[in-house]
C-alpha cells in the first residue's frame, strides 16, 4: 500500500486572510460614499465568503491518497475525523496525466477535485470510467506517487480481461 498526503502550502491562510481584510476595508470605506454604500458593502461580503470558503475548503480540510492493490482510495481528514470520500478500482482507469498535459482529454460528466491547497502549483486528472459516463478526479499528488499510480495502471492494462460473470461463483 502507497500513501500520500501534500504538505499543506502558507498560501491557503494568505489568501484567506487577504480576503478578509480587503472586506472588512471596502466595508469601513461603504460608509463614506453614501452613494455606493451598497455595492462596497456587496463587494466586502462577497469577499468574506470567499476568505471563508478558502478556510473551511482548503485550510481545515485536507486529504491523502492511497493505492492498495486495484483500489484507489481519496481520505478527507478534517481535525480528528477522517471520511474515504472515494474508492476507485482502477480497473477502470482510463489515465493519469499532470492536468497542464490533459487538455486535449474527452468531456467529463463528473468531475472531483481533492486538491488540498487553494491553486497548487502542479495538478494531476485520473480519468476514468464511472457507471457507464467519464469522471475525473483532480488532485496532487508528488510525482513519484503519480509514477506508482501510473505504473499500477499500465500493469492492469496489460492483464488479461476477466470473463464476464453474473455475480454466481460455482465451483
Amino acid at each position: 500500500m502507497r500513501v500520500y498526503s501534500p504538505p499543506k502550502q502558507k498560501k491557503n491562510t494568505a489568501v484567506s486572510l487577504t480576503a478578509m481584510l480587503c472586506g472588512s476595508a471596502l466595508f469601513i470605506i461603504s460608509y463614506f460614499p453614501e452613494r455606493y454604500a451598497a455595492f462596497f458593502q456587496l463587494a466586502a461580503f462577497g469577499l468574506w465568503a470567499f476568505g471563508l470558503w478558502v478556510v473551511c475548503r482548503y485550510s481545515l480540510t485536507s486529504y491523502y491518497y492511497e493505492v492498495d492493490g486495484d483500489i484507489f482510495r481519496i481520505i478527507k481528514v478534517m481535525g480528528q475525523r477522517q471520511q474515504v470520500v472515494g474508492n476507485i478500482s482502477m480497473r477502470t482507469g482510463i489515465f493519469l496525466k499532470k492536468l497542464s498535459e490533459a487538455k486535449e482529454r474527452p468531456p467529463a460528466r463528473n468531475r472531483f477535485d481533492y486538491c488540498s491547497n487553494f491553486a497548487p502549483q502542479e495538478k494531476y486528472v485520473y480519468f476514468f470510467e464511472w457507471n457507464g459516463v467519464n469522471a475525473e478526479i483532480i488532485f496532487e499528488p508528488s510525482e513519484e506517487f503519480a509514477a506508482i499510480m501510473q505504473e499500477r495502471l499500465d500493469e492492469i492494462k496489460n492483464e488479461p480481461k476477466p470473463e464476464p460473470t453474473n455475480g454466481w461463483y460455482d465451483e
